[in-house]
């Protein structure tokens, strides 16, 4: 009598029976032709722990890492060892980090128009008070004024007003650098992106920025501006643009991380 299973070759001298026992074999459910294990596990990430969930198969012939809303998930051969594992998450340890904080801001709950709310603007924190005695919004030192009725709209009012001027100043500013005529400059309200530049030669900017510190408004500014000159992303415009504004790795980054939750400002207006 021949006994054989998945992993071992079959017998040569009866092709039926063969044919018969893979035919059972697929037949079963999945559960009983593949080993699969999923448990949770921890990894420390430059200094900090990171929870992560392991998901060990048959199937599997080399470490994945994978994120998304769930957190950060390996996929693993089912002989992977745990350090193995780990030796992986570290190597990748700056990817890790940047993409666990760009999902724990998208799951970021939406922006509070309260009083004591902390909103910011060009970086700076200030603290929403909600009033009866006021019809617009203003800043009174680290306290953003705003009438109770309606304070998001009427804070978005004033960051629209105080954004406007001071990005076309940083637009003539590099435009200037470059011996460039300064383009006409609107406001944006794009839910996705920070600026655009047109062949015509104009150049939107998301209100939005204006929460951001100077050097990310700086930064999306060059990039639009190195537009006027290389209306595309090609090697001569990354070129620029960094002769333009430095950190923009470092740029790049924030946007990416922090960027989701300030566009939610203003979804509803």
């Amino acid at each position: 009598m021949h006994a054989w299973n998945s992993g071992s070759r079959p017998p040569c001298g009866n092709s039926t029976r063969m044919k018969s026992l893979k035919a059972l074999q697929l037949a079963l459910p999945l559960f009983f032709r593949e080993k699969e294990y999923v448990a949770p596990a921890h990894a420390v990430v430059d200094g900090s722990l990171v929870q992560y969930t392991v998901r060990r198969s048959s199937r599997s012939r080399n470490i994945s890492l994978r994120i998304d809303e769930a957190g950060l998930r390996v996929g693993a051969p089912l002989h992977a060892s745990a350090r193995a594992i780990e030796q992986v998450i570290a190597l990748h340890g700056p990817w890790v980090r940047e993409k666990l904080e760009e999902w724990a801001a998208r799951r970021a709950p939406p922006p509070q128009w309260t009083d004591g709310a902390v909103l910011r603007l060009r970086g700076q924190p200030l603290a929403l008070q909600c009033v009866n005695d006021v019809a617009h919004a203003t800043v009174d030192g680290d306290t953003l004024r705003a009438p109770l009725r309606d304070p998001q709209r009427a804070v978005i009012t004033l960051f629209k007003r105080l954004a406007l001027p001071h990005y076309v100043d940083r637009v003539a500013h590099y435009c200037d650098g470059l011996g460039l005529a300064h383009p006409e400059v609107k406001l944006s309200s794009a839910r996705s992106r920070w600026g655009s530049c047109h062949s015509a030669g104009r150049i939107r900017l998301n209100w939005r920025m204006i929460q951001m510190p100077d050097a990310l408004i700086d930064y999306v500014v060059a990039h639009e501006v190195a537009h006027l000159v290389h209306l595309d992303h090609s090697a001569e415009f990354w070129k620029l643009t960094r002769q333009l504004c430095s950190g923009v790795d470092h740029a790049e980054a924030w946007l990416k991380t922090h960027g989701p939750h300030l566009h939610k400002y203003g979804s509803t207006k």
